[in-house]
């Protein structure tokens, strides 16, 4: 809620959503940049921007697992779908720190990556040039580089 309502207050939600709605500016939600993508969440009754289907739900602490919540550190994620932020199938490990996850949308063919923590989760989506990822690229060394890399170069591209 404190999020959306920071989006609502500085007035970007219309702005973002021209940039997306013209589809020439690359957008980047990390963590819970994505969250806000995505429709709702049970963590606040406030909708997201709604770029993505889905809901949130709070991840299960597992005890008898050794799971802990929030889910922090280095993880690894399926890669569903390759472009150019993602092209390596295997060996991509990220690093994460997040209590709440999306667990399914309408649209499969929007998802990037998978990672599991107490069960599968969406690591990854992509919609156009509208990207949202689960994980800390700035925080996840080379496979983190290589991927903003690729998110600097899309932006590139665009403003050509």
């Amino acid at each position: 809620d404190a999020g959306m309502t920071d989006l609502r207050l500085g007035g970007w939600i219309p702005a973002l959503d021209e940039l997306r709605r013209e589809n020439a500016t690359p957008i980047l939600g990390i963590c819970l940049g994505m969250q806000m993508l995505c429709e709702s969440s049970s963590e606040g009754q406030f909708k997201g921007l709604g770029w993505f289907s889905g809901h949130l739900e709070r991840l299960a602490s597992e005890r008898t697992a050794n799971l802990k919540v929030p889910n922090m550190g280095w993880r690894d994620v399926n890669v569903i779908k390759k472009n150019e932020l993602v092209s390596d199938a295997e060996n991509n490990s990220y690093y994460f720190v997040h209590s709440y996850a999306l667990r399914g949308i309408d649209d499969p063919s929007q998802i990037l990556m998978t990672s599991e923590h107490g069960g599968e989760f969406i690591a990854g989506l992509q919609n156009g040039k509208s990207i949202g990822v689960q994980f800390h690229p700035e925080k996840s060394h080379n496979h983190g580089q290589k991927f903003i890399n690729g998110f600097v170069e899309m932006v590139c591209s665009a403003s050509a």
